[in-house]
């Protein structure tokens, strides 16, 4: 017997740029008794796929659905799709990337950050050599909010993480001072520090064009709600009730 399977490939530059975070999911079964929200839908998640790489992905029983979720800086950006196998079927969606960074930013940027106190991580190395700055070093705690929110918002996705242990995805940005910037995984107004180490490569641009296609799949039209989550698990599995 063949599986259902569908196709998708990233397009862009080296790395997807403006996105905090992208998931794709297999939906096997929900939980309606689970608070509202993404924890609804249950089933394995499948790591993000190279970006200009086409990736298969085979719906195994009990999967009804492949979901994609973006969450971009810019809200009007995020992305929730639900497919389904669609033997045949094409489609496109622009990821629309953040604008190009004005120069006055950049120079502000480059100047609050000569001015942080880096502190060489120690622990780290060997493993993964890299300064930090807290937080509550920063003479003015509005700036380093600021800093942060740049990086986010003109950031680009990387997955790296310590020999040994699983890897991450991270959103960082490749500054014109010699340094690559990125912080965790919180709101800008709750991070505590700032990381940086040296970029020995090219800087990955900003400004690009990014684009999901999809192949032997549809997306499912949900009706309007509150939760889109709720919605597509009634729609995937009506025998769940309400």
């Amino acid at each position: 017997m063949t599986l259902p399977s569908l196709t998708l490939r990233l397009v862009g530059d080296r790395r997807l740029v403006g996105y905090l975070s992208f998931s794709i999911q297999q939906v096997r079964r929900v939980r309606l008794d689970r608070a509202p929200g993404a924890r609804i839908l249950v089933g394995p998640f499948h790591a993000q796929p190279e970006m200009n790489v086409e990736t298969r992905y085979v719906l195994k029983p009990p999967a009804r659905a492949l979901l994609i979720s973006g969450r971009a800086f810019h809200r009007e950006h995020d992305v929730f799709l639900p497919l389904v196998p669609a033997p045949g079927e094409r489609f496109r969606l622009v990821l629309p990337a953040p604008p190009a960074a004005p120069a006055g930013l950049l120079v502000r940027l480059a100047a609050l950050f000569k001015a942080a106190r880096w502190i060489w991580a120690a622990s780290y190395a060997k493993s993964a050599p890299h300064f930090y700055s807290r937080r509550s070093d920063w003479p003015d705690d509005d700036a380093f909010v600021w800093c942060i929110e740049q990086v986010q918002k003109f950031g680009y996705r990387n997955r790296f993480g310590l020999p040994g242990h699983p890897a991450s995805w991270w959103t960082q940005l490749d500054a014109h001072d010699g340094y690559v910037y990125w912080a965790g995984f919180q709101l800008p107004q709750q991070t505590p520090w700032l990381n940086r180490r040296r970029l020995r490569r090219a800087a990955v641009p900003i400004d690009v064009r990014q684009e999901l296609i999809v192949q032997d799949a549809r997306v499912l039209d949900l009706p309007s709600g509150a939760d889109p989550w709720r919605e597509l698990a009634h729609l995937l599995f009506p025998e769940a009730g309400r």
